[in-house]
């Protein structure tokens, strides 16, 4: 009877890591991304490989053509494209990169086909491209929106100028009178010749999740599947193209894989911290808030536990999980299992070990103390107010050296906190868990200049190349977000685009039979189980 139940239960280990394995067949599902101009009524979004941007106040539409190096020689066992022109398929890859510059002068793209590139935002046409080792993981823009921070999966952390790029480029532009378009642009493959970048910093044999520079754009914070985050110094004295060879600190705490990371702005928090706060979630259900100088973690907060997630396990996984552990006596070891606040650790996400879904994106408003986050295949995107308290001097003379440090929190689940706006008033922050409309699984997020909200997300599946995007808008009334038509924030010429992100109903037939097929394997494994024990 012993021998039976342990043969069960490693037969139910082996059938989840072969399930898992059939999910993720096709490698890493496409990223659905939403960009948005710091200064003008312009967002980018990507798809799969397509780059769309949309000028609500001119009507404007553009595609942008997928770029690819034309001097790659390409491997043995490459298809030839269609086109003629690279021999790879320059068509089948995914763009995991998209941010516009923060003078609003040029957006940065990049992805699978490991190039990172520049657009300039006033003619939408391609300036430079510079070309890593292996497919890009993260990106990022200096405040200063001289230079661009990518990493590839190699762990590298490339650096290249792109003050210099535009330059040039729009030097040869103003000397060829090249017009700006004028009409929605659909583009066959552009083939570039890519510049070399400069390497900054690497991470020792790890994949770099996410990239992001200070409010002061002194740091540069680059996040791993090692479970931290790095605080790495942009040099002021050399020029940051020699190369990084100081690390200001390390945000150690996590105890499963960082998978994303932001900045407040000491605006945001009413100047209580001149340098900004840093925020950080990842694979335990964490998000996580830093003091970066000092790389002291101040506050954490749940927004995933394994009690939340126990919906999702299937019941007979649940219902005989004590007998198989009982059964296995150690058999799992315990490095698998780490319990830390309460719940169980992604540690051996590869093994289908997870017993919590893990916080993949966190993005912070740009004037006020909220955090949006995003948790793996929840509908629902919580917003997080922090609450900050201001550094007190005593008032006598004798003690008039002693004070309290500035200290930083986040709002407790089912509180109101009153947080000051520097304009003598006070707001009633409370948390916030709210679906976008129209939107399944948000998976990025980003704030535009006046506060609202634009989220991007989908089925995560590699053939699927549809894309949602819906808009929160703050409501001052209730100091919460709403749901709004993308039509009311945008402006009505925004409602064809922005019909493109609805799925189509054979895509939805097709997303339901691939779910069906997999509860039919899960099934008949477990029919197999049974028949096992009766024997």
């Amino acid at each position: 009877f012993f021998l039976i139940k342990m043969g069960r239960g490693r037969l139910k280990k082996r059938f989840k890591e072969n399930l898992l394995a059939v999910a993720h067949e096709e490698g890493d599902p496409d990223c659905r991304l939403v960009a948005v101009h710091p200064l003008e009524s312009i967002i980018a979004v990507a798809a799969g490989s397509s780059i769309r941007i949309k000028n609500f106040k001119t009507g404007l539409e553009v595609v942008l053509p997928s770029v690819f190096d034309k001097d790659a020689v390409a491997p043995k066992n490459a298809k030839k494209s269609v086109d003629g022109g690279n021999p790879e398929d320059e068509s089948n890859f995914s763009i995991r990169v998209l941010g516009f510059s923060p003078d609003g002068r040029f957006l940065l793209s990049g992805g699978d086909n490991k190039l990172a590139s520049i657009w300039d935002c006033a003619q939408w046409m391609h300036i430079a491209s510079w070309k890593a080792v292996k497919k890009l993981s993260a990106g990022a823009i200096s405040r200063d929106s001289r230079f661009i921070f990518f990493a590839d999966k190699f762990g590298e952390i490339l650096i290249a100028d792109a003050a210099a790029a535009l330059s040039s480029f729009s030097s040869n532009v103003a000397s060829s009178s090249t017009e700006a378009p004028n009409a929605s642009i659909l583009t066959t493959p552009l083939g570039v010749s890519p510049e070399t970048p400069k390497v900054f910093m690497g991470h020792f044999c790890a994949i770099i999740s996410s990239l992001g520079v200070s409010p002061d754009n002194r740091y540069l914070v680059s996040s791993d599947k090692d479970f931290k985050a790095r605080i790495n110094v942009i040099p002021s004295v050399i020029s940051p193209l020699n190369g990084s060879y100081e690390i200001q600190s390390y945000c150690l705490g996590h105890t499963s894989f960082v998978s994303s990371t932001a900045f407040l702005s000491p605006e945001a928090l009413n100047l209580a911290f001149p340098a900004g706060l840093m925020i950080t979630c990842g694979g335990d259900g964490t998000v996580r808030l830093w003091n970066h100088e000092t790389g002291t973690l101040l506050d954490t907060t749940i927004v995933s536990s394994a009690e939340e997630d126990k919906d999702g396990i299937d019941e007979d996984d649940t219902a005989s999980e004590g007998e198989d552990e009982e059964a296995h006596d150690g058999d799992e070891s315990e490095e698998d299992k780490v319990a830390t606040d309460g719940l169980v650790t992604r540690q051996s996400h590869a093994a289908g070990q997870c017993r919590c879904r893990p916080a993949i994106f966190v993005a912070t408003h740009p004037s006020r103390p909220l955090v949006a986050v995003a948790v793996e295949g929840k509908n629902a995107i919580q917003i997080l107010p922090i609450a900050v308290s201001s550094s007190s001097s005593s008032s006598s003379p004798s003690s008039s050296s002693s004070s309290s440090p500035a200290t930083a929190k986040f709002v407790v689940e089912g509180q109101v906190e009153r947080v000051e706006n520097g304009n003598d008033e006070s707001l009633s922050y409370k948390r916030q868990s709210i679906s976008v409309t129209d939107v399944a699984a948000p998976t990025q997020m980003t704030f535009d200049n006046q506060g609202n909200l634009l989220a991007v997300g989908g089925p995560s599946v590699k053939k699927f190349k549809s894309l949602q995007l819906g808009v929160l808008t703050w409501n001052e009334a209730t100091c919460q977000y709403d749901n709004a038509s993308p039509n009311d924030v945008l402006d009505q010429q925004g409602v064809k685009f922005l019909e493109k992100r609805e799925l189509e109903e054979e895509e939805c037939k097709r997303f339901e039979a691939y779910v069906e097929e997999l509860a039919a394997r899960r099934g008949k494994a477990g029919d197999s189980d049974r028949k096992g024990s009766a024997g």
